[in-house]
């Protein structure tokens, strides 16, 4: 169970790096990354990252003690990753923050002694502090079900969670093909699906009938008993919390998550001839990560920004316009060519990015000018941001008032678009790309190419 645990986590516990910085504490190798306390990814780059967290005998102290997270290891993505195992004595709550103390996340309690993920998501709360991105696996939150008479469409039956985020208090809702987990006695369908952290409430579907909503109380094992509720939703009945992590319904693999739905399809297809158990996510892939989210009008999630990247390398480079970004790779790998990819979860698809289906997805250019990695198209003040001062800018050098930056021109073209300050992509750099990017800026529509 632990190797599955280990999985999942490795999912999201990917090879996140940073330049290792004076004072850093080595790791001692070998070591399981993914059976620490705390794992930390360095994605702000806080100078030499530290701990601090209480003491707790019969209450909490008031004092904070503090302790430098341990440096794992690094790449060229100028991120690092660290981590920290409490002491016996530590109480729940804790923040980091960096060396000078200058920079710090918001107080976090655990929620239990679960292995914890952490990276952060570059916002600040009303007190100015970091927000954490937080990703834990906990074999508890299994959720196993017995499609008893059929009653629901047989390898069709997806879960809906209602959850409530740890750190922000927002809601949302996730939807999710369930696992085919093989039989019951009876020869009926077996499901199952690990719910995320902060679920409250879930039911199950299959596109055209539904179940009653229920409350979330960590594990349970159900079955339909055919009945139908006040509102004509089929009524669930619990039998137990299951037989824990020997079972088979809990041991037999992970469930489908976003990381699990990406897992199955482009890394499985290597490891066919591998026992589960012997499954090793760093061999495939070094690097997965969401860095975003994005929500219907309902407020559920509707697509994923992915990033992933693996050491199944191609041999050609990559070079283009991802959203408004200059993306240039010398290795691109599989399975995204640029990087980064989209998982559609309505369809239950992933669509590397770029694509034709692009438009397809509401707001999906601002979410690829934040947090794709290369320079921005029209960023003549280079603060890695559209703003108004850029299309002033703009106005000033066709006034002839300045000079375009040294290094706007492209290395080479990429179709007709030759230099950076070349936003609408006509081939030229004019006024005509200041009054785009106003537009770009308030939302509305602009000429392109």
């Amino acid at each position: 169970m632990k190797r599955i645990i280990a999985l999942l986590l490795a999912l999201v516990l990917t090879a996140f790096c940073a330049t290792i910085s004076v004072g850093a504490v080595p790791a001692e190798d070998p070591i399981d990354l993914y059976e620490q306390d705390i794992v930390f990814t360095n994605s702000l780059a806080f100078s030499e990252p530290v701990i601090y967290y209480q003491t707790y005998s019969w209450m909490p102290s008031e004092e904070w003690n503090s302790a430098p997270m341990i440096f794992y290891h690094s790449d060229d993505f100028g991120e690092g990753t660290y981590y920290f195992n409490f002491p016996d004595d530590a109480a729940y709550s804790f923040y980091i923050a960096d060396v000078s103390a200058s920079q710090r996340t918001e107080l976090l309690a655990r929620q239990s002694n679960d292995p914890l993920a952490l990276s952060l998501t570059g916002e600040t709360g009303v007190n100015g502090y970091y927000r954490f991105k937080i990703r834990h696996v906990n074999s508890e939150n299994l959720i196993v079900l017995d499609n008893t008479g059929n009653t629901l469409s047989d390898n069709n039956i997806y879960i809906y969670c209602h959850c409530v985020d740890l750190i922000t208090g927002k809601d949302s809702d996730i939807r999710a093909k369930m696992e085919r987990a093989g039989e019951n006695d009876y020869g009926e369908g077996r499901y199952r699906f690990t719910a995320p952290n902060g679920t409250q409430s879930f039911y199950f579907t299959d596109g055209s009938k539904r179940t009653t909503e229920m409350p979330f109380e960590r594990a349970g094992w159900f079955w339909l008993p055919g009945n139908l509720d006040g509102d004509g939703n089929y009524e669930v009945f619990y039998v137990s919390s299951g037989g824990g992590p020997d079972d088979p319904v809990y041991s037999m693999g992970p469930s489908h998550t976003t990381f699990d739905r990406f897992f199955e399809e482009y890394v499985s297809i290597y490891t066919e001839d591998v026992a589960p158990e012997d499954v090793y996510w760093s061999d495939f892939f070094f690097l997965y990560d969401e860095p975003y989210e994005h929500r219907d009008q309902s407020g559920g999630v509707d697509w994923v920004l992915i990033r992933a990247e693996s050491f199944i390398q191609q041999d050609v480079l990559y070079e283009g316009i991802i959203g408004n970004r200059y993306v240039y790779r010398p290795t691109p790998s599989y399975p995204f060519e640029s990087g980064y990819g989209i998982y559609d979860v309505k369809q239950d698809i992933f669509v590397p990015i770029p694509s034709e289906a692009e438009s397809n997805y509401d707001g999906l250019t601002k979410v690829l000018d934040k947090f794709v990695s290369g320079r921005l198209l029209g960023d003549l003040d280079g603060d890695d941001a559209l703003t108004v001062i850029d299309a002033t800018i703009f106005q000033r050098c066709e006034a002839k008032l300045s000079e375009y930056p040294e290094n706007d021109k492209l290395y080479h073209k990429i179709g007709k678009i030759g230099y950076f300050s070349d936003f609408n992509r006509d081939g030229e750099r004019t006024i005509l790309d200041a009054t785009c990017i106003q537009r770009y800026l308030a939302g509305q529509t602009y000429p392109m190419g």
